[in-house]
């Protein structure tokens, strides 16, 4: 999946129209690598698709990663008071600096930014027994 893809991705989970839009709040830590793990998942699921074999190592990603996806962006816009562009500003941004740590390695740097994210992914998303 390119990089228009995702970020269409990104966008599709946004495009209800935001009602009043609340002035943002701080994002804590905790939020904040939420939707770093979010982008992170998002990524390694394009790279699954795409036959990446350390990314094929981890779990698959695409159906438990977009509804984790969705679980944070609206965590994000209840906690911090972020429109859907906002959210979508920040994932955008995530992904451009995850995709530029990983220009040297990418094959391997992403499976290893998903794999600290696969806690979150199970306790958001617990995989099917």
């Amino acid at each position: 999946m390119g990089r228009l893809a995702i970020l269409a991705a990104i966008s599709a989970l946004f495009t209800t129209p935001a009602s009043a839009a609340p002035v943002p709040g701080a994002l804590t830590d905790d939020l904040r690598d939420a939707l770093h793990c979010a982008a992170a998942l998002a990524l390694t699921a394009a790279e699954q698709q795409r036959a990446n074999p350390a990314a094929l190592a981890l779990p698959p990603l695409a159906e438990r990663g977009k509804r984790y996806f969705a679980i944070i962006g609206a965590r994000a816009m209840d906690e911090a008071g972020l429109t859907r562009e906002a959210v979508r500003d920040v994932l955008a941004a995530d992904v451009a600096e995850i995709r530029r740590r990983a220009a040297g390695e990418p094959d391997q740097a992403l499976p290893q930014q998903a794999q600290h994210c696969l806690v979150r992914l199970d306790a958001a998303v617990p995989p099917e027994a």
